[in-house]
C-alpha cells in the first residue's frame, strides 16, 4: 500500500498567485485589452486605517472563542494554582 501525500489546497493557490499575478498582470499581451492602475492608498484617506483596525478586532474576537478557561489557568501566573 503507498501512502500518497498531496500538497495543500492553500499553498498551491497561493503558488498559483504568486507566479501568475505579476507575471500576466504586466504582460503586454494583457495590458492592451486590460488596464489595472495601480491604487494610490493615499487618496483614500482613514479607509485603510479603519480596515486594518477592523481586521485587529476581528482577529481578536474570534480568537476569543477558541480559548478554553483551563487553558488561560494554565498560562496564567496568577491564577492562584
Amino acid at each position: 500500500m503507498e501512502l500518497q501525500v498531496a500538497p495543500p489546497r492553500r499553498a498551491q493557490l497561493l503558488l498559483l498567485g504568486l507566479v501568475l499575478g505579476p507575471t500576466l498582470l504586466t504582460s503586454p499581451l494583457v495590458t492592451q485589452y486590460l488596464s489595472i492602475p495601480p491604487v494610490d492608498v493615499s487618496q483614500m484617506g482613514n479607509i485603510p486605517d479603519f480596515l486594518r483596525s477592523l481586521a485587529l478586532i476581528l482577529v481578536v474576537f474570534t480568537g476569543t472563542f477558541n480559548l478554553s478557561l483551563k487553558t488561560f489557568k494554565q498560562a496564567s501566573t496568577t491564577s492562584g494554582e
